[in-house]
Formats: C-alpha cells, sequence, structure tokens
C-alpha cells in the first residue's frame, strides 16, 4: 500500500552497536517510556542526534532511518494518541518518574512528540522486536568542529 520512513538520531557509539547488535528495546527511553523512538522529522533526529553525540562524550553523531511498510504497522498491536492524551500521559508519566521505564504493552506507541521543540512531529516508540527484518541504516552523518 505505501511506505513511512522514520528516523532516529543517536551518537557514533549508540548508531555503532545498533548496526552491530540490533536495537534494545530495554535500553532507550523517553516522553512515553522505556523503547526505542524513531520519528516523522528529519530535523528533529538531527537535534536528538546532536545531543546524544554530547552526553556520550562523541564528536560524530547520525541520523538512523527505518522504512516501514503501512501494511506491517496495520499487523502491529498500536496505540495512538492525540496532541491532548499525549501531554496528559507523558505529564503523568513525569509526575510518577517513569519517563525511562514505562510500558503499555504494545507493539508500537504512536504521539505528536511534547517536549517543546515539537515542530509538529510525530514519535513512534516501538516497545518490542515486531519485524526483525526491519533494515536500520545511516542516512545523515554530521561531525562536530572543534
Amino acid at each position: 500500500m505505501g511506505k513511512i520512513t522514520l528516523y532516529h538520531g543517536t551518537s557514533e557509539s549508540s548508531a555503532q552497536n545498533i548496526q552491530k547488535y540490533g536495537i534494545n528495546f530495554n535500553l532507550g527511553s523517553g516522553e512515553l517510556g522505556q523503547g526505542f523512538y524513531l520519528g516523522t522529522s528529519i530535523a528533529y533526529a538531527s537535534c536528538m542526534a546532536w545531543h546524544a553525540a554530547q552526553k556520550n562524550n562523541d564528536s560524530k553523531f547520525h541520523v538512523l532511518s527505518v522504512t516501514i511498510e503501512v501494511d506491517d504497522l496495520k499487523k502491529w498491536n498500536v496505540l495512538s494518541f492525540n496532541n491532548w492524551g499525549a501531554e496528559r500521559k507523558w505529564n503523568e508519566l513525569i509526575k510518577t518518574n517513569q519517563t525511562k521505564t514505562y510500558l503499555f504493552n504494545k507493539d508500537v506507541v504512536i504521539s505528536p512528540v511534547q517536549d517543546g521543540l515539537n515542530m509538529g512531529c510525530w514519535q513512534f516508540k516501538f516497545e518490542k522486536d515486531v519485524n526483525p527484518k526491519l533494515k536500520i541504516k545511516i542516512f545523515r552523518s554530521y561531525e562536530q568542529r572543534k
């Protein structure tokens, strides 16, 4: 039917680990809890990549991309939030200190980004490996100037 390309910003060391070992769904966290986050915006992923590089003291950072078949997405157990629902859940997770650990027990959670840098983009939080055939590739690479 169609395809969706999503983006993930990360540091050099994390990109290498993802390329070598695959995604660790227990490692990542974000606005809606534990999982691997992808989004619809290259610009937002680039910002997240820069922040990840700063945190990991890496001079290089990357935007990874994944292309998903829309028909596959329809087969997965998906929870989708509108802006109001996502903001409400995000605030609840902040108050209860669960932004690093919360799981919805879904394959994918889809919502608008809530952190103020939104830029009209959507996030896809993968809580488990729904399709081991997904190919993650480096879409764009950056190097910080000193």
